[in-house]
């Protein structure tokens, strides 16, 4: 999510209109964000001085300022993000897993005694992977929501694998069928800190929007300043007006 994007047709621009009397955006019950921690907010996620002085597009300020109304509703912090996400996918609702593709399953188990014992995982890596798409980002292939795996793929070998990695057990092996013969992999769980930018904010939406679901939005009191939207009860989102 980024405002660094193609001005649309609807667009928001900086404006004077009051709130209840301040200046806030929003609203969940006592708690109010404010003109300034929008920008601060807009700021974290790639805009600039110049794009907060102009017109920015509308839907990502109103995506910042869903999140910030389902942070404040369902009361998580980073820490506790990074805590459900440590947990693996079950419990945070996304995993962002790196993949190495061995040539044969047992050497795919050879490599996860190597990476057991501790050798570092570039290494082990670079000298077992044979799959050229693996090799430039050394595994990682981004993160992976829970409702990606419908029930009817959770006994296949590489989402068992998947699903059994967490901060404290790491490392998991699937043998899989390939062209010629069995392969194995090793997938492996990426520490929260391990994440880019990108992918941690797509961690905390994802688990965050996880935990709106079971919230009664509708017994929550939350406004939002008309010249941003209205929000929606039923999605648990900031949308347009009209």
């Amino acid at each position: 999510m980024t405002v660094l994007l193609p001005i649309t047709a609807a667009t928001l621009t900086a404006g004077c209109t009051t709130f209840s009397d301040s200046d806030a955006v929003a609203r969940v019950d006592d708690v109010e964000l404010s003109e300034d921690e929008l920008d601060e907010l807009l700021l974290e996620i790639g805009a600039s001085d110049e794009d907060l002085d102009g017109v920015l597009p509308a839907e990502p300020v109103r995506q910042v300022i869903t999140a910030w109304i389902q942070e404040t509703a369902i009361g998580l912090s980073d820490a506790d993000i990074e805590g459900l996400y440590g947990q693996g996918l079950e419990a945070s609702g996304v995993a962002c897993p790196t993949v190495l593709s061995a040539e044969t399953a047992d050497a795919a188990e050879a490599a996860l005694e190597r990476l057991s014992a501790g050798e570092a995982y570039d290494i082990v890596f670079s000298e077992t992977n044979v799959d050229p798409q693996l090799a430039d980002a050394v595994g990682r292939i981004g993160c992976l929501p829970v409702d990606q795996f419908p029930p009817e793929s959770r006994e296949a070998a590489d989402v068992v694998a998947l699903f059994a990695i967490n901060a404290d057990d790491t490392f998991a092996t699937a043998a899989l069928p390939g062209a010629a013969d069995t392969i194995g992999i090793v997938v492996g769980f990426r520490p929260f800190d391990d994440l880019n930018d990108q992918e941690a904010n797509e961690v905390a939406n994802i688990v965050r929007a996880a935990a709106a679901a079971d919230i009664d939005v509708e017994s929550i009191d939350v406004h939002v300043a008309s010249r941003y939207g209205t929000f929606d009860t039923a999605t648990g989102t900031v949308v347009a007006l009209g």
